[in-house]
């Protein structure tokens, strides 16, 4: 019977075969090292928010001990919405029952998941605006939030501000999330929305980062008919966390007609 394959062919096939399983291992590996790290650290905004709703109980601030109960209640929520982005991860283009979805509260919520995380870092993450209107897409918005907002606190230096400004137009919803942190290049600001692009910056000051978040959140932006972008200030600051720029991520969702 005829050999297809000389040797010398078949053991450069059985070598790029071998290379390209080690490179999917060490991808698959990179993953599941972020995700461990994001979980030990909802655990651990868990733990704080629950031992000092315990401090609070004991010493009988009920009104501390409110705010330290929503706190969990708010942890746990970040947890669901981390979950709900794994499951995103794995189809990205899967399209969802569309509905309405109160883009102001959804947003909310996810600023009160962070705080915790921010306060521990002395950061002043606050939330402006007002908006009734609710955009049609898909029921996760959440994750649109979540993904600025972590990056925001994740990069931002200690005892810098975050603002969120949530506002509506006649046609619009309009989302800022503005803090400081690495520049992003001109270069560089459309890419970072393609799957697994970060920029240079953010991976010169922390290698860890799948480059996933961003073009998830782009994705679901566009299933709600928005778009997304980012604006950088032209003024370097420093920061003990290194150099850093204002960075400032806008979000435009069509109102959904009442």
């Amino acid at each position: 019977m005829p050999s297809f394959f000389s040797k010398v062919e078949f053991e450069s096939y059985a070598r790029i075969a071998l290379a390209r399983e080690s490179n999917y291992q060490l991808k698959a590996q990179e993953n599941l090292n972020i995700l461990i790290h994001d979980l030990r650290r909802l655990s651990t905004s868990i733990y704080h928010a629950a031992t000092s709703a315990r401090d609070s109980l004991s010493s009988r601030d009920i009104a501390q001990t409110q705010t330290r109960i929503e706190n969990i209640i708010a942890t746990q929520g970040m947890l669901r919405i981390r979950t709900d982005l794994l499951d995103l991860s794995g189809n990205p283009t899967l399209e969802q029952e569309k509905k309405p979805v109160p883009i102001y509260r959804r947003v909310d919520k996810v600023v009160k998941c962070f705080e915790s995380i921010a306060n521990h870092k002395n950061i002043d993450l606050v939330m402006t605006g007002q908006s009734y209107a609710s955009g049609i897409g898909p029921d996760v918005f959440e994750i649109i939030p979540y993904v600025l907002i972590d990056n925001a606190v994740k990069y931002a230096p200690n005892y810098s501000n975050i603002s969120v400004v949530v506002w509506e137009t006649t046609k619009s919803i309009e989302i800022i999330v503005k803090s400081l942190g690495p520049n992003i290049e001109s270069e560089e600001q459309e890419s970072i929305f393609l799957k697994g692009v970060r920029s240079k910056a953010a991976k010169a000051r922390d290698a860890a980062g799948s480059g996933i978040g961003l073009f998830l959140a782009k994705t679901l932006v566009g299933q709600f008919g928005g778009k997304i972008w980012v604006e950088v200030g032209t003024t370097d600051t420093s920061t003990p966390s290194g150099l850093c720029r204002e960075i400032t991520f806008c979000v435009s969702v069509p109102r959904h007609a009442d």
